[in-house]
């Protein structure tokens, strides 16, 4: 190590100094220092060649940003992101029927008794929590409580804004979500992590992996002593596609170029078995995402390190990619509205607020984990508010970008989880006078 880079750790406390008598932050922790430190180190912006002003410049501009992340102490994991308020309307009638619907269009929130989740590692949660430590990221921990569609990390979304601790809010003794941490060595969508609950995504999966999830599932789900299959409401939240995207240029093993016709009919398998098995049930089928958005990040931070390794095929420039998003999205898109999911007690959901996408220009990066690929707090957060707003949206008009303002919607009455069949109706009524 070079003298002048010993010196130039002599001016992390300068750093600190100087950024809080800004007025930027106060009360700068050393821990917070380290890890902008080690992040630049890792990064490969500073070496043991870096001169003092260098050290100065990377480690100040860093030490604001981290210090706004809030960061639990025991655990140095990040805190997961709630709402800052709700408190809409839930009174008995209004959010929990009198009695039990018989029809899925007639869904109230209070209504559902259990959910569970179907996809890949965004759905497990995968280094949902992890700071830009190189020792944390190295555990390759999925953070399934605070994972956007199922974690159950704190009591409502005040705590943790996913679509589990929403309908918590209505219902407090909802069953399948998601509480704790797995890992790759214990994966969630494996019985090695029962914190998954009813979290049957595996990290690393595509599309032609959920049916074995569904089936896993619902198994989950008729062996709970605490569960009336044929009776209760269940939420089940699929979505899939982005492994398929990151992987598609790949033909090498054979079969990993998965086409758009293919990827329709992996999907439709998998909604198929649910509707011949899975009675009672709303499921939300959340639509991919255009991934060729992540590579205007790839400059930024270590992201094209990541890019390299977790998504090969990653190109804007590809037109056959881009073809392929919108043919994965129309495929989507045509299935449901065959409408052959519109039962009475079964119902499937496009929920599209993925579809129209664009990356927040103010720091895209604090809405992801350290691979710039994966969903960190702050995402999973914004993802569960974007799902939970598109829920009580009619079809046909339900937004198509994610809520980066976690701007939640209450249910307006009736109050119904929106179906094809009752967003018309819904739309022409009005509420009465109480």
């Amino acid at each position: 190590m070079s003298a002048k880079f010993c010196v130039a750790l002599l001016c992390l406390n300068l750093a600190c100094l100087v950024v809080s008598f800004h007025g930027k932050i106060s009360g700068v922790r050393q821990d917070i220092l380290r890890r902008a430190f080690k992040w630049e180190i890792f990064r490969g912006n500073l070496s043991v060649d870096a001169s003092p002003g260098e050290v100065f410049q990377r480690v100040a501009k860093n030490v604001r940003r981290l210090s706004t992340r809030p960061i639990d102490i025991k655990s140095g994991s990040l805190l997961p992101v709630g709402v800052a308020e709700f408190d809409c309307e839930r009174p008995y009638t209004q959010t929990l029927s009198t009695e039990a619907p018989t029809s899925v269009h007639r869904l109230r929130p209070g209504d559902v008794s259990v959910v569970g989740s179907i996809g890949d590692s965004v759905t497990a949660g995968f280094w949902a929590k992890t700071d830009k430590d190189i020792n944390e990221m190295l555990a390759f921990e999925e953070h399934v409580d605070v994972s956007w569609s199922i974690g159950g990390n704190g009591t409502g979304p005040t705590d943790c804004a996913t679509l589990s601790n929403f309908l918590r809010y209505y219902n407090p003794n909802l069953i399948g979500y998601s509480t704790g941490v797995c890992s790759t060595s214990n994966p969630s969508g494996s019985d090695a992590c029962p914190n998954g609950n009813m979290n049957a995504a595996v990290s690393g999966s595509k599309s032609r992996d959920i049916l074995p999830q569904a089936e896993r599932l619902v198994t989950l789900m008729q062996n709970d002593q605490n569960i009336d299959f044929a009776n209760d409401w269940k939420v089940v939240t699929l979505f899939i596609g982005g492994n398929d995207l990151c992987k598609y240029c790949i033909m090498d093993p054979p079969g990993w170029g998965i086409t758009p016709a293919e990827y329709r009919h992996n999907v439709e398998i998998t909604l198929d078995y649910l509707k011949d098995n899975m009675p009672r049930t709303f499921v939300n089928l959340v639509n991919v995402v255009d991934i060729t958005l992540l590579d205007s990040m790839r400059d930024l931070s270590n992201c094209d390190l990541f890019y390299q390794a977790f998504c090969q095929c990653l190109d804007a420039q590809d037109q056959m990619l881009q073809m392929y998003v919108q043919e994965y999205q129309n495929g989507l898109r045509n299935l449901v509205e065959e409408a052959k999911y519109d039962q009475n007690d079964f119902t499937v959901v496009l929920q599209p607020f993925f579809e129209e996408m664009t990356l927040p220009s103010d720091d895209p990066l604090q809405f992801f984990a350290p691979d710039c690929f994966h969903f960190g707090v702050r995402g999973h957060a914004a993802v569960g508010v974007s799902l939970w707003n598109n829920m009580f949206e009619a079809v046909g008009a339900k937004s198509t970008h994610p809520a980066y303002d976690l701007d939640v919607s209450c249910p307006q009455w009736p109050f119904y989880l929106r179906t094809r069949r009752n967003s018309p109706l819904l739309n022409e009524k009005e509420r009465p006078q109480s």
